[in-house]
């Protein structure tokens, strides 16, 4: 995959911007997508909006197609307060039946500082919790049981978080990039990727806190994930990542689910395509991630399954991950498995993972294992939190909650070929 800016600048000589267009902000950037669809390939979205105003104000999701270069100048683009959708997604999935085509190349490459964002004051948050206008934190350990959304209450409305709550959602593609992009306040999950492969994400800073402020008052978001790979994504680099997040920062996820199929449940879904998993082509696997440096509320990187649904060759080199302590959570660098999901994969369902120099203050660990991990490698660690171990195993037939802290190795003889050396735990006094 060309990574080269200069190649997007040869590709063409003629320029397309929705400054060439007329209508709204997003009618005019979908405009100039369309008319660069097979003839240049390529738009540029300028800082420069000749509506005035600094920034590209959208109500609705820029749907991009393959063969797409959208080059993001400096510019700034923001949900609007009325829209209740992803900032950016591929056009290939009807959103009404999860009917799909496999999309080819397709990049998203910044020049400059530009910033992707949600609205100000968001109609829906959250992944599937409840609407709320006075969503706070209602646990110890920071789970919300509501987000916030002003479509709390309206008659009509969907009270729960779904899929168009995702930043940006990248389904059935192969061949895709993102590159030098902020991405600030999603409602969600700031980019999702479902059966993709082939992908690059590279230079990526999110600011995705567990709260939003709207006229001087604080409110909770919940399910502020950073990166996640669901079903079928394969050969994913992931590099030079930063930020701080309300959830985990890089989650790989795959729940084996029945399929929504109908429009009601599809609107109620965090998943645009089927979350259920259909055999090995929905494995993920080859996921490489190096040089990140975060804050979250949860895990700087999490790996879960259930039944019989498989995460393997996943290699972490360069992980600091520090604790967000001012919400009291269940936090690790590293998460294997997580209780009350479904059942436990089998051993070797997730599996050849090799994590290598790592540092956390994390406060449940700088690893810890709920999951039958088998054959994984963990080399280089310094841990300065206050947990006993700096790798904990969950004994997996005790029937402690899901997020509840356990900082005992009661499961350790349930692995399989695990290697750990030079980890250092080295508390905080």
């Amino acid at each position: 995959m060309d990574t080269a800016s200069g190649d997007l600048e040869a590709s063409s000589s003629r320029r397309i911007t929705p400054n060439d267009f007329e209508g709204t902000d997003r009618e005019r950037i979908q405009a100039a997508i369309d008319a660069a669809s097979g003839t240049t390939n390529r738009v540029v979205i300028p800082a420069e909006n000749d509506r005035g105003g600094d920034r590209w104000l959208i109500d609705g999701a820029i749907l991009l197609p393959s063969g797409m270069s959208l080059v993001l100048e400096d510019c700034i683009i923001q949900l609007s307060d009325t829209c209740i959708d992803n900032i950016i997604r591929t056009d290939n999935v009807d959103v009404d039946t999860g009917e799909f085509e496999w999309s080819y190349d397709i990049r998203i490459i910044g020049i400059g500082s530009p910033v992707l964002m949600g609205a100000d004051n968001p109609r829906s948050t959250g992944e599937g919790k409840l609407l709320s206008t006075t969503s706070t934190f209602d646990s110890p350990v920071g789970r919300g049981k509501m987000s916030y959304g002003t479509d709390a209450g309206v008659d009509g409305a969907t009270q729960t978080g779904n899929w168009r709550n995702h930043g940006l959602l990248i389904a059935y593609v192969d061949r895709f990039e993102i590159r030098n992009v902020t991405i600030r306040n999603a409602h969600c999950w700031a980019l999702t990727h479902e059966r993709v492969i082939n992908a690059r994400i590279s230079d990526i800073h999110i600011d995705n806190p567990p709260r939003i402020t709207v006229d001087g008052e604080t409110h909770y978001v919940a399910n502020r994930d950073g990166i996640n790979l669901r079903q079928g994504c394969k050969r994913f680099d992931i590099t030079n990542v930063s930020g701080e997040t309300g959830d985990d920062f890089i989650a790989m996820t795959l729940l084996a689910v029945n399929e929504n199929t109908e429009r009601p449940e599809r609107l109620s879904a965090s998943m645009l395509t089927t979350p259920t998993y259909e055999g090995p082509n929905d494995h993920i696997e080859d996921v490489t991630i190096s040089n990140v440096r975060c804050r979250t509320k949860n895990h700087g990187v999490a790996l879960r399954t259930i039944d019989e649904a498989r995460i393997r060759r996943v290699f972490i080199d360069g992980l600091v991950a520090l604790g967000n302590h001012d919400v009291p959570s269940h936090q690790t660098a590293i998460l294997f498995g997580g209780r009350g999901y479904g059942e436990s994969s089998p051993l070797g369902c997730i599996s050849e993972v090799h994590a290598m120099n790592l540092m956390s203050d994390m406060r449940s660990g700088l690893i810890h294992v709920e999951a039958k991990i088998d054959n994984c490698t963990f080399l280089n660690g310094v841990y300065s939190g206050q947990a006993e171990h700096a790798i904990g195993y969950h004994d997996f037939d005790d029937a402690t909650p899901k997020y509840a802290v356990s900082t005992g190795n009661s499961g350790r003889s349930e692995v399989g070929n695990v290697l750990e050396q030079n980890i250092v735990a080295a508390p905080t006094p």
